[in-house]
């Protein structure tokens, strides 16, 4: 094999390699990007589904706004408690828990 033609199945090979990394990559992006949304809940399977994995992280609004919704407070930071949070869904809206910060001085 001459070496002008060994260097161009290099080449070759390098590319594929590297056009195949790059779609496994974006694959792999793309589904952890996916979150499911809470438009596709009614208001007590939200809840049910938010209470079946403790603590997952949703859709609320068209692929672009994303909240972290818990079951309870054993689901949050050390400083956080949950507040109530209203979300659309199937059935209307819902209230579900969110993990916010404890203000410890009352005031802002």
């Amino acid at each position: 094999m001459r070496p002008s033609l060994r260097i161009q199945t290099f080449l070759s090979s390098a590319l594929l390699a590297a056009v195949l990394g790059l779609t496994a990559n974006l694959a792999t992006t793309k589904s952890a990007e996916a979150r499911p949304s809470t438009q596709q809940f009614t208001c007590p399977a939200l809840k049910q589904f938010i209470n079946q994995r403790g603590a997952v992280v949703m859709d609320t609004k068209n692929n672009r706004v994303y909240k972290r919704f818990v079951k309870n407070r054993s689901f949050c930071e050390l400083v956080q408690g949950t507040a109530r949070f209203t979300v659309p869904t199937q059935s209307g809206t819902c209230r579900v828990k969110i993990c916010r910060d404890i203000n410890p001085g009352g005031g802002g």
